[in-house]
């Protein structure tokens, strides 16, 4: 492996081409003996992308198989990111034991650090997984998944809204009042 980044070719820069293609990339790695060995997997669910958009120079798909829920980012132009001389995760469906994902890397879009895995095809060229839901076994259908997400991202944002300002001890204190409080008197 070198460090060049192999983009996809020109015929999946339509948007609907690269859905058919990522989903049928996925459904071709469903395979009985692929799924016996994911044991957090949850062969009731669909492979299905829930969204498509931009983000810098990425599309980013939401994508849902039956083994994760995840974001799947390739890029528009040569990201310039460095490709590990390691192995990257072997087509899905070869191999499954362990490779379904990449090294992880990090990297930056719009001044904001990510990170991913770093995932090759043959045909769509390297990409980034992210991971979002990974145990699929407890969730009975799509709209579960979905609705745990949505409740994850909920709660993730009530946790960046600001709080008030702690009263209890911000506050600012005299030396009067403390010299008081501590049994001296001033005169």
């Amino acid at each position: 492996m070198t460090d060049v980044w192999h983009m996809r070719p020109t015929a999946l820069h339509d948007d609907a081409a690269l859905q058919t293609y990522v989903i049928a990339m996925f459904e071709n790695g469903y395979r009985p003996g692929f799924m016996d060995q994911l044991l957090t997997s949850n062969p009731s669910l669909p492979v299905r992308i829930y969204s498509l958009h931009r983000f810098g120079f990425w599309r980013v798909l939401l994508i849902l198989t039956p083994w994760m829920l995840a974001n799947l980012l390739t890029p528009d132009t040569n990201p310039g990111l460095f490709v590990p001389d390691q192995p990257i995760g072997q087509p899905i469906g070869r191999d499954a034991a362990g490779h379904l994902l990449g090294p992880l890397i990090r990297f930056t879009v719009l001044d904001r650090q990510y990170k991913a895995h770093l995932n090759f095809d043959s045909h769509l060229g390297h990409y980034l997984l992210q991971p979002l839901i990974l145990c699929m076994e407890r969730y009975p259908d799509a709209e579960a998944v979905l609705t745990a997400w949505n409740r994850r991202l909920a709660g993730h944002s009530n946790c960046k809204t600001p709080s008030p300002p702690y009263r209890g001890c911000s506050r600012e204190v005299s030396r009067r009042e403390i010299l008081t409080r501590l049994g001296e008197k001033i005169y």
